[in-house]
């Protein structure tokens, strides 16, 4: 989170390439045993920081600038992206996909950011782990997540949330997604080589 500049092996920024194009990657290659053990679930962690999220697809490895924050923003709010496209494409075969914000937890993941400094201060506004995991156990488990009401959506304290609006938009979900396909598909191929 929020992490100094830097770039995967394929050249995509850090944050966009392990928060993002990861898990897709990861989603992809279990698509088929998601859809042969259907009702399956995905369970993409996303973060309030998504409503600093913006895609600019002519800047996603970062080269023309970074800001630690923003990218990590831009990486949260493609999972929410991810996790609205994933549905819309694959709800109707038995797959459920939502985004969920765990809240603020004092873990390891703030060890580049100016928080690790007033945590004794931050303390009483966090979460504990488990309660921080709470969200993510109940999209995974819960039977109404599975349902029109919910599937598709950002969650947050066991609660459907309304993200940022930009996050509602359907237009940017798919082109991000077809976007996504061709990165990792570069990506196997530069392995190859």
């Amino acid at each position: 989170m929020a992490c100094p500049a830097g770039h995967t092996a394929e050249g995509w920024e850090t944050q966009f390439g392990t928060n993002h194009l990861g898990h897709f990657l990861l989603t992809d290659l279990l698509m088929d045993k998601l859809e042969s053990s259907a009702p399956s679930r995905v369970v993409v962690l996303s973060s309030a920081a998504h409503q600093t999220g913006r895609i600019d697809f002519d800047n996603l490895k970062s080269e023309r600038s970074y800001m630690a924050w923003l990218a990590y923003g831009r990486s949260k709010i493609a999972n929410i992206y991810h996790a609205r496209e994933l549905n819309r494409r694959y709800h109707d075969r038995g797959v459920t996909a939502v985004s969920v914000h765990p809240g603020v937890i004092l873990t390891q993941l703030y060890r580049n950011t100016v928080f690790r400094f007033v945590t004794p201060v931050l303390k009483p506004l966090t979460k504990t782990v488990p309660q921080g995991a709470a969200t993510s156990v109940w999209a995974a488990l819960a039977p109404e997540v599975a349902t029109e009401a919910v599937a598709g959506k950002y969650l947050a304290d066991c609660n459907v949330e309304k993200p940022v609006a930009l996050a509602l938009d359907d237009e940017i979900a798919a082109k991000l997604w077809d976007f996504s396909v061709e990165a990792i598909k570069e990506g196997a191929e530069q392995a190859q080589e």
